[in-house]
Parts: structure tokens; sequence; C-alpha cells
């Protein structure tokens, strides 16, 4: 394929080529006006595009035309446009547009009497009156001016400070050195979550700089098309054919209502007195087969309504764009920053979910029924809604795919998590960081993260980021490590709202060792997509009806603090949509980093063409495959657009390698390793590298002949990865024996022997 740059620059090129085409048609006709088509310099096509321009739009308009195509002409070669060059261009039309009208207004023979300028300037004399019309001209030519060079602004005079308002500056700046030393007197004994200040220079962090909002985007998504809307003739059809097949077995009531949606209609059917609603239940196939229709979903009773819903699938369904939702009041007024758009009701209403109030959310369905796509639209309306600072992503991937769209965006605590290990790691220390987080809180007196936040100028700290976890394939994960994953997970899902941790888990197999009991009890906020069976629908939602789903984002939804299923039909966003968002975030942050590192410049296409080529990953420290000769690569495209930087290879090499380890920006509240506690046991065993709760652990142990790290989670309140730690050290002091499979390890010494290895080991 050609590359973008060429096929912009032959643009160009055709364009200075057309300018001096019409210009040479324009000069032709004016001189001799009566010529015959063949006889103007641009032939016949030259001949008729001048009469007709000229005779509409004046004598001089059209050379301002032939001006502006051939000063886009000129740009386009030298430089790449942007949206800001589309606006500049509107501008200079406008200009030209205004200064046309001015020279038509002094000099008819410019005008043609009947071209537009002629009516514009009878229609301005005819309301403003013989003198105002030149001078609003001008006005407006210079304000269009003024929009095309912005740099080009007015200046204020200086103010010249006397000697009193120098003292009584200098008395300010010394109570402020003042406040700001006892300000950094108090941060220090704060903690890892102490007010971080910026410096006196103004230096913003990167990942704050010009971030994109939902404005920037939301003109370059898809919206739906209007369709032919619903064929009322249609539903009363259905109706009555609804009606009527149910009174062959016997069954008699009537139609009250009707709610179409994009994908399926629910029909409210009001049975008659002394009707069983199992009845009506079991007739869903021989409806269907009467409907023909492919599957018919019955909901017995309505919540609150005493009826009866039937749902038949459309004959014609329409697609449900995610731009639809982002419009909407409801999401654009909303103050969480968790909310997003997840599906469309069957009356057709949309239906905006809230991750506060979730605060876990559980994804399951077969291949290809829709859970990825409703994965992509919460991310990107997470990303479209919160700035980096504000909310935080970790996201693990099994499958290596499925979440690599969102690799660089500046919201990653870390690159994207595809080692089962990692996981397993990440999760423990997510357990740590929520432990962490309620101690601060405690400390504080707040409740929750929304208190604390609300709260810091009183309490003189940081704010507290969200941090969405999600994993992707979750199936993976416990198939291969089991309660090692289950465990840290059920801790967070039970504890972690009230710190702002959620959990958004998907998996494709929801098969009872994969959604176990105590996944179930701890994610009551569920949605299925369709499956193959009644058996994993049951497993999912405690109930049947997702294998009668139709696929292509048709969802049942348990909502929060209920129990009663909701059928939904999710938005869709495509791949492309997703990478003009994360792109568009990715190229503002990388920019703002290279500036920092490499001084100012323009960078933007450079990120680009790293975006195009998939060295992202790379850039970002995420893909340590072929790293070295990645980043040569790399530095090679670099000098394709710096090329007097080349004598510095070595040093941009080096910096690259560099942003690559720091590439994300780093929240002081969060440590990447559990810190190792260093303290005496009770005085009996010298300062070394051992739990504080050793010999509580050890006792324990000894007293009840029970050895495991659940165990002593259980008892003595600890998290997963300190238990299994204190497991191996009571290991290495010969406390209880080896690890023997499924058996439980034997515990070797008595409580008598117990002060003695103490003792020995101080």
């Amino acid at each position: 394929m050609m590359d973008k740059k060429i096929q912009i620059k032959i643009i160009g090129i055709l364009l200075i080529i057309l300018s001096f085409f019409l210009v040479l048609s324009f000069s032709s006709y004016l001189s001799n006006a009566l010529q015959k088509p063949v006889e103007n310099l641009g032939g016949e096509i030259g001949y008729f595009a001048s009469n007709y321009s000229i005779h509409f739009l004046g004598k001089i308009f059209p050379f301002f035309i032939t001006l502006i195509l051939l000063v886009t002409g000129i740009y386009l070669i030298l430089k790449i446009p942007d949206r800001s060059d589309a606006r500049k261009l509107i501008f200079l039309l406008l200009f030209l547009l205004f200064t046309s009208s001015f020279f038509h207004y002094f000099f008819k023979a410019l005008s043609s009497n009947k071209d537009v300028f002629t009516l514009f300037n009878f229609l301005m004399k005819k309301y403003t009156g013989k003198y105002f019309p030149p001078i609003i001209y001008v006005f407006l030519a210079l304000l269009f001016i003024y929009f095309l060079f912005p740099e080009f602004n007015i200046r204020l005079p200086t103010i010249k400070l006397t000697r009193k308002t120098k003292k009584l500056e200098k008395s300010v700046e010394k109570k402020q050195e003042k406040k700001e030393k006892k300000e950094e007197k108090r941060e220090k004994g704060k903690g890892m979550f102490s007010k971080i200040k910026e410096k006196a220079s103004g230096r913003k962090e990167a990942s704050e700089m010009s971030y994109p909002g939902i404005d920037d985007f939301i003109e370059e998504l898809i919206s739906e098309k209007g369709g032919d809307g619903v064929d009322k003739k249609e539903l009363e059809e259905n109706a009555r054919m609804i009606e009527e097949k149910l009174k062959e077995f016997n069954i008699y009531g009537k139609v009250v209502s009707v709610s179409p949606g994009p994908f399926v209609t629910r029909y409210d059917y009001e049975p008659a007195p002394g009707i069983k609603i199992s009845k009506i239940l079991s007739l869903a196939d021989d409806l269907a087969l009467r409907m023909k229709s492919h599957k018919i979903r019955v909901v017995a009773p309505l919540p609150g309504k005493g009826l009866v819903g039937i749902e038949i699938p459309n004959k014609k369904q329409k697609i449900v764009y995610v731009k639809n939702f982002l419009d909407k009041k409801e999401y654009r007024s909303s103050e969480s920053k968790l909310i997003f758009p997840l599906g469309v009701t069957t009356g057709g209403e949309p239906f905006f979910a809230d991750l506060r109030k979730m605060p876990h959310f559980l994804i399951a369905g077969a291949t290809g029924s829709g859970k990825t796509v409703c994965i992509n639209v919460m991310l990107a309306s997470l990303l479209l809604r919160n700035k980096p600072h504000e909310t935080k992503f970790l996201f693990i991937d099994p499958k290596r795919v499925e979440l690599s769209f969102y690799e660089g965006i500046p919201h990653l605590l870390k690159p994207v998590v595809k080692d089962r290990k990692e996981a397993m790691r990440i999760l423990s220390l997510a357990v740590y960081w929520m432990e962490e987080r309620y101690r601060h809180l405690a400390k504080d007196g707040v409740r929750d993260i929304e208190s604390h936040n609300k709260n810091l100028k009183r309490l003189g700290c940081s704010s507290m980021p969200y941090i969405v976890i999600v994993i992707d394939e979750f199936a993976d994960l416990m198939l291969a490590t089991g309660s090692q994953v289950e465990m840290p997970l059920a801790r967070l899902a039970q504890m972690a709202r009230a710190v702002g941790i959620h959990l958004v888990v998907a998996t494709q197999r929801p098969s009872v060792d994969v959604i176990t009991g105590t996944i179930k009890a701890n994610f009551p906020v569920r949605v299925a997509f369709k499956v193959p069976s009644k058996v994993d629908s049951r497993t999912i939602l405690d109930q049947m009806g997702a294998e009668k789903l139709l696929g292509r984002g048709d969802m049942l939804f348990i909502p929060p603090g209920s129990s009663e299923l909701m059928r939904l039909h999710g938005p869709y966003i495509t791949e492309e949509e997703i990478k003009k968002i994360t792109n568009r975030i990715i190229t503002n942050y990388l920019h703002s980093k290279l500036e920092q590192v490499f001084g100012p410049g323009d960078y933007n296409p450079w990120i680009n063409k790293i975006l195009n080529y998939g060295l992202i990953s790379t850039i970002t420290g995420a893909e340590r495959t072929a790293f070295e000769e990645k980043i040569e690569l790399a530095v090679d495209y670099f000098f394709d657009y710096f090329p007097d930087r080349e004598k510095e290879k070595d040093k941009i090499v080096e910096k690259l390698i560099e942003l690559s380890k720091n590439y994300y920006p780093v929240l002081p509240e969060l440590d990447w390793e559990v810190p190792e506690v260093k303290v005496k046991i009770e005085g009996e065993v010298g300062e070394g590298e051992y739990d504080s709760l050793l010999l509580e652990a050890a006792k324990l142990v000894v007293s009840t002949k029970q050895a495991s790290a659940t165990y002593l989670q259980r008892k003595l309140k600890l998290g997963f990865a300190r238990a299994a730690r204190i497991i191996d050290q009571l290991e290495e002091l010969g406390i209880i024996g080896p690890s023997e499979g499924s058996k439980p390890r034997k515990v070797l010494k008595t409580e008598d022997e117990l002060v003695e290895v103490f003792k020995k080991k101080a």
C-alpha cells in the first residue's frame, strides 16, 4: 500500500495543477467573453467552469478560490495536515468571501448582476442602510484574520510597581515561603499517601496534559442511521397470532401492550383468571414454531406488572452503536466517573451501569456472543470520561490479543499482564494495596474513597484514583492455578469496593470449576451472553434463559441489589473506533513524554508510525522479545523525521530504553513489592528477614496441628501471599514438614521444642 504521507503530497501536487488550470481558464474567458469554448486556454472544460463561476460568483472570487487551492496544495506538500489546519482553511475562505463583498460593493464592474454578491449587497443595503455594509465587511474580514493568526494577540501595557507595592509584594512572598516550609514539614509524616507538590516551574505530569475528552471523538464515532421504524401491522399481526396459538391450548387472555426494541419485541400478555403460568412457560417452543421465529423467551411474571412477557426476535434487527449512548444526558451529566453504557432494553431505552454500585462485574458467554465488545464499550467510555490521574487500569489478558489495543494509554499502572505467574502476583499485590488503603482511610477518619477525595484540603493529601482490574479470560487462570487466584480474587471482591478497587472478570467457559460458589457469592452482578446449554445458564445466573439468547450482544443482566433478570442488547464499537480513541490518547501522552526527554519538537508523525507498525509495546517495555532490534528500528524511523539528530544515535537509543522502563505514570501510594517486615520476635530472635507474625503462626500451627496457607489466612486474617511466605519460613525452621501434594503438612515440633528453635535462631 502507498504510504499516507506520499498520498497527501500527490493530492497537493494535483491541487497546484488545478489552480494553474483555473487561472488560465478564467483569464482567457475575461479577455474575450464571446470566444468559442474551444478557443479558451482551458478548452471546453475551462470555458464552462469559467462561465458558470464568473456568472454566479463574480469576477474576483473565482481567482480567490484558485489562490486557496494553490496555498492548500503547497501546504500539503510541505506538511501533513491536522484538524486545526482545516479550521484555518475555513477562516481563510470566509475572509476572502467578505473581502470580495467589500470590492463588489464599490466596483460594480466586478459583478455580472446575477452573482451572489450583488444579491448579498442588495440585502445588506436594504436592512442596514447605505453606509454600514462596507464597515461590517471590514470588521468580519479582520475578525477572521484574527482567527487565522491567533498568535498576533493584543498585548496589554505593563504596570510599573511603586516602592510601596514592591514592599508589599516582598512581604507576601516571605509569608508564602513560610507557609510552604510548614506544609513540607507536615507532609514528611504522612507516609506513602503524602501530598505531591508541583515545582515552582509549573510542570504538570505528562498524563494530565491536553487530555482529549468525549467531544474530541464523538463526531468520529459511527452513529445509527435512521431506519424504516416499527411496522405496526407486523406487531398487531404477531399479537393476534400469540393469542390464537395460546387459545389452541386452552389458554385464554390478550396482549395488552407491545414494547419494540432494536433486536427483540416484548408482548405483554394478560392471562385470564385461573390460568397457570407454568402452562405458558412450557409452550415457548410451540409459539416459536407458529411465529416462524428462531427462539422465543417467556418471562413469567413480569416484575411489578402481573403480566407475562413474551419476547420475540425482530425480522429486521438494528445495530446499536456506542455513539448513541455517549450523547445521552444520563451519561454526560452523571457525577460518577465509572458509569458506562451496558445496553438497550427490550423497550428501546438506553441502560447505563455504574461500577461503583455493582461494585464488581462478571461476564460469561460462548465465543462470539459479545463479551469482548462489551468490555471494549465499557473501557472506551471510561477512557473518555476519566483522566489518567482519576482512574487507573490493570489488564490481565492470558489470550494476549483482546486487550492489546490499550497498550500505551497512560491510565495503565503497568503493561498488559499476559503471564499467569505475573497475574497471580498482581492479584496478591492488589490485596496488599487494598489493605494499605484501608489503613489510610482509618487513619484519616473517612469511610470510603469518595469521602476521602471530597476532603483532600482538610486531610492534606493527594486524591486516590479508582483502580479497575480487568481479567479477560478467567477460566485460563482458574484451571491453571486454582485457589491461588480464587482466594485473592474473592478477598478483593468482598472488601475492595470502599477503597475504589473494582473487578471486571470475563470467561467463555461458564462451568462450575471456573465460576465456583465463592466467585458467584462475591460477584452478585453478572451478565450472561448466549450460552450453549441450560446448565451453563444456570451456572451463571442461577436460572435458565441465556441459552435462548440471539447472540451478537444479546444479554441477560442481574442488576445490583436485585435477583430479577433484565434483557439488554449491548452497543457495538468497532476496532477502528477503539484505535482512534486509544491512539489519540497515546499520542498526546507520548508526545509530552518525548518533549521531556528530547526537548521541544513535533513528534506526532514519528508516534503515528510507531503505532502503525506495532512498536508501541516495545516503547512501553511490554514486549521484551527482540527488544534491542525493535528499539533500533524505532530509532531509524526517528531519524526519518529528525535527520539532523543522527549524530546522537547512542544517546537517543539510551533515552528510549530508559523511557521504556519508566513509561507509565507512577502512583506513589502503590508499592510493587510487598515489603518484608524485619522485626524481633518477642525479644527472643535477633533482627532478621522474618515476618512479624511468624511466632504467632508457629504457636497456632503447633497447638492445632494444622499447617496450610489458607488456614493461616482465616485465623490471622492475612493475604494469601503473606500466609504462603510464613508457611515457607516455618518449613525453613523445621517446624513443619515439606508439602506432600494433597496430603496435609506434618507438624514436626512440640510447644517446648518451639521455644528452643527460636532461641537457637536468636
